[in-house]
């Protein structure tokens, strides 16, 4: 979904604004209380966050989307909360 900042008026995206920020907040509390630090000590698994958030990183800025508006970076979104788990994948 793309939204543009023209179309909003200033009130609705400092409203947007506040409720991300507070979401950030919140998300990474929960990420601090219940993240599975040890896993990132295994080699393997650290590899593999990196190479997760190179990839949603380079599909992201390549805004890799198909016709119907399948988009691959939400994919690999996915892909990494099954592998990492959601606290690991919501950090990176």
């Amino acid at each position: 979904m793309n939204l543009f900042a023209a179309n909003l008026s200033f009130s609705s995206l400092a409203a947007c604004q506040l409720i991300i920020a507070l979401t950030l907040c919140v998300a990474s509390l929960w990420v601090a209380k219940f993240g599975d630090w040890a896993r990132l000590t295994k080699r393997s698994t650290t590899y593999v966050w990196h190479a997760t958030i190179a990839i949603v990183v380079a599909l992201w800025s390549l805004k890799a989307t198909l016709a119907g508006g399948f988009t691959f970076h939400l994919r690999t979104m996915t892909g990494r909360t099954l592998v990492l788990g959601a606290p690991l994948a919501l950090l990176s």
